[in-house]
Formats: C-alpha cells, sequence, structure tokens
C-alpha cells in the first residue's frame, strides 16, 4: 500500500480503549489496522507503530489465517461475529502458550454503509484451562461410572444366579414394605412373573390375612432386629406352606435401615 495517512478513530475512543485491558483494534475495508490498543500490542508482541500501515496478514499471519473467514464475513454481512478459541505461543509470553477469542463487528459510516471492522481480544486462557479440566473430570467420571455400572451389573447377574438356583424364596423389600428384589422361587410361590411382583406391596401381592401375621414381624426388622419365625402360610398359588422366615434389616452407611 501507499505510505498514505490513514484515517484515524475518534479520540474519544482512543481514549477509551487505549489502555483498556483487553486487545482491540480497528481494520478498515482492507484489512489494515487503523487503530491499536497497547494490550493487543502485546498480545501480538508487536509495537503499536509497527501495526499502521500493515494488513494483519502481515503483522500475524497465524492468526490472519485464522480469522479470515470471520472477518470477511462481517464485511460481507454486517453480522457481529464471535470466533472459537485461537492458542497463541508468541515470545511475549515467554513461550507459555495462551488461549484467546475474537469478537468482530462491522463500523458504519453516516450513510450506514460499512467502513472497517472493531475487533476485540480477550485471553480466556484460565476460563479454558478451566472448561478443559471440567470435561476431563467429567470424561474421567463417566469412564468411572461405566466401569462401577458394569461392575454392579455383573455383581447383581451373579447374584441372580445364586438366589435362582436356590430352592427357598429370597425377597428384599423396602420401608414401604414394596417388593425390590424377589428370586425366582417367588414366580413359583406368588404365582406371578417377576416383573410384576417388583414393586408390589406385600399386602397386596400376599392378601391382607397374610400380611397381618407377617406384619409384626415385618416392623420388628424394620425398627434394626432381626426376625426369625416359623409359621404356616397360604401363598398366592393356593398352597399352604409351614415355613421358617427370617426378616433381615439392611443398613444404611449412617445406621438408619433402608430396607
Amino acid at each position: 500500500m501507499d505510505d498514505q495517512i490513514l484515517p484515524q478513530p475518534p479520540m474519544d475512543l482512543a481514549h477509551i480503549f487505549r489502555d483498556a485491558p483487553m486487545g482491540f483494534c480497528i481494520f478498515d475495508l482492507e484489512f489494515c489496522y487503523v487503530f491499536v490498543n497497547e494490550a493487543l500490542a502485546a498480545i501480538n508482541n508487536v509495537p503499536v507503530d509497527a501495526h499502521y500501515h500493515q494488513t494483519i496478514y502481515q503483522v500475524v499471519p497465524e492468526v490472519a489465517v485464522r480469522v479470515d473467514k470471520q472477518l470477511r464475513h462481517v464485511v460481507e454481512t454486517g453480522e457481529s461475529f464471535v470466533s472459537g478459541h485461537f492458542v497463541s505461543d508468541r515470545s511475549a509470553f515467554h513461550g507459555e502458550a495462551r488461549v484467546f477469542q475474537h469478537t468482530f463487528s462491522a463500523i458504519r459510516d453516516d450513510a450506514g454503509n460499512i467502513s472497517g471492522v472493531s475487533c476485540f481480544v480477550q485471553d480466556i486462557t484460565d476460563k479454558h484451562h478451566a472448561e478443559t479440566e471440567l470435561a476431563q473430570a467429567r470424561e474421567r467420571m463417566e469412564r468411572r461410572t461405566k466401569k462401577y455400572t458394569e461392575a454392579l451389573r455383573k455383581s447383581e447377574k451373579k447374584i441372580r444366579t445364586i438366589t435362582d438356583s436356590l430352592p427357598v424364596l429370597i425377597t428384599y423389600m423396602n420401608l414401604d414394605c414394596c417388593f425390590e428384589y424377589a428370586n425366582k422361587t417367588a414366580e413359583a410361590w406368588y404365582g406371578k412373573p417377576l416383573d410384576k411382583i417388583v414393586g408390589m406391596r406385600v399386602s397386596d401381592l400376599m392378601g391382607e390375612p397374610a400380611f397381618d401375621r407377617l406384619e409384626p414381624h415385618i416392623d420388628r426388622a424394620i425398627s434394626g432386629e432381626r426376625s426369625l419365625f416359623e409359621d404356616t402360610v397360604t401363598y398366592p398359588d393356593g398352597k399352604t406352606r409351614n415355613v421358617q422366615i427370617s426378616y433381615l434389616p439392611d443398613f444404611s452407611e449412617n445406621g438408619s435401615v433402608r430396607g
């Protein structure tokens, strides 16, 4: 370009942004620098005066390659554009890679025509690192959860295999006296498939007369005591059985009974 004097931004604009902590500049329509503040000069590791009469392609070519489409998009459409993350390891940062985000906006003259592009450059290194660490932590958690879930599934399958092979009735009920688990024997004794048994209340499955006989023993287990007794119970399959029943409280980590 000819060494012509480029139009300068209004003095109040220069005053506002000259000492701003965020990088700021203005390009003309050929993407030459019209105004550059000290913060952007530090980011580019190029003196302020060395920007003028130069295009972004000449001053920071590695940045220009990344933002060329965004700049042209703003000039062609007038729409603002926020770029993605851009990593720079220019020597101004003593070899430390920093992460920046660019925000481009159209500048219009009094007639409403686009006459240039403004650019804010924000150092988002700390935010980017925090987001990266959070994403990595989330990924580790997902891997652990998947591993734990798979181990739990295998454990439950093993328990199911063992309990289904036993010729005894094994169930687990919560504090509302609803079945949460039952082994294969339960299907024969209760006359229902397991997926129907699980979720039912004992009183609904056994009937009120049978539940009334069992309730005091269930309440004892819920209070934290083991209840072992013998009784004659008529089950939903129509058979009356002389059974020995054991209700064992299931304690949570804080010592309260949970089932």
